[in-house]
C-alpha cells in the first residue's frame, strides 16, 4: 500500500484533509495500480474505485488521473500490452527498469528518466527481475 496525504483550505486555513492506505488495484500477473487522486475530485475518497473491474485507464472526460503502477518482471517470452489511451501522460520511473515499447521501436527507462506519453500505441514492459515502479498523471486527450 502507499500513502496518500490530501491538503484543502477550511475558513481560510490549510488543513489536512485525509492521510490514509491507499489499496492496490489489482490488474493481474502482479500488476498493480494505485489511483492516488482524480480530478474531477470525488465527493467523497472511498469513491475513488479500488477494483479492477471498478476502475478504466482512462480518466473521467476533462478529467485526470494521478497513478502509481508496479511492474512485476515479466514471464519468460511475455511481451508488452500494447495499448493506446486518449491521454497524455507525464511521468518519472521511481524504481527499477522499464521497457516503453512502440510499434516499431522501444527505449529503456530507468530509476529518475521521465517521460510524456502523447496517445501514441505503447507498451510498457519489466525485463529485469527485480518490480519496477513508475508515477504518472493521464490528462483526458480529447478535450
Amino acid at each position: 500500500m502507499l500513502r496518500r496525504v490530501v491538503t484543502a483550505e477550511a475558513d481560510g486555513a490549510g488543513i489536512f484533509m485525509a492521510d490514509a492506505q491507499v489499496v492496490a488495484i489489482d490488474l493481474g500477473e502482479g500488476a498493480k495500480v494505485f489511483e492516488m487522486w482524480r480530478s474531477p475530485a470525488p465527493d467523497n475518497l472511498s469513491d475513488i474505485p479500488s477494483t479492477a473491474a471498478s476502475w478504466s485507464v482512462n480518466p473521467p472526460a476533462g478529467g485526470s488521473f494521478f497513478l502509481v503502477a508496479e511492474f512485476p518482471p515479466a514471464r519468460g517470452g511475455a511481451e508488452a500490452y500494447m495499448h493506446r489511451t486518449a491521454t497524455i501522460d507525464f511521468g518519472i520511473i521511481v524504481e527499477g527498469e522499464l521497457t516503453l515499447g512502440l510499434e516499431q521501436s522501444e527505449k529503456v527507462f530507468h530509476a529518475g528518466d521521465s517521460f510524456v506519453q502523447r496517445q501514441a500505441v505503447h507498451g510498457w514492459i519489466n525485463r529485469r527481475s527485480r518490480p519496477a515502479q513508475m508515477a504518472v498523471i493521464l490528462i483526458d486527450g480529447e478535450q
